[in-house]
């Protein structure tokens, strides 16, 4: 049996206030950004970005995908980056906490 997803759709028509709750936030940084949309959290990593314990929002543990095919693990909610030069990463993970 398959759960039925229901989706809310937010327009200029139909202003339904149910589409826009939950946790929204961006952070630009030197190596990449960090974009909270709803109960996910985007990670875009710029080519060779370097970062030590940064302490992202609470996450579930995951991982980042590289161009070059390399995962880079994020546990605790912190991120660890060493890309080469030409190397670059994305990733999305579930924020603990929804809304």
């Amino acid at each position: 049996m398959q759960n039925e997803m229901k989706l809310i759709r937010y327009s200029q028509e139909n202003q339904n206030i149910e589409a826009l709750k939950g946790k929204y936030g961006y952070l630009g940084e030197t190596w990449g950004s960090v974009t909270v949309f709803k109960n996910l959290l985007l990670v875009v990593a710029n080519r060779g970005a370097k970062v030590s314990e940064y302490q992202l929002p609470e996450v579930y543990d995951g991982f980042l995908l590289t161009n070059e095919g390399n995962t880079i693990n994020i546990t605790n909610s912190k991120l660890n980056l060493d890309l080469g030069a030409s190397e670059c990463a994305q990733g999305v993970l579930k924020l603990v906490k929804d809304n």
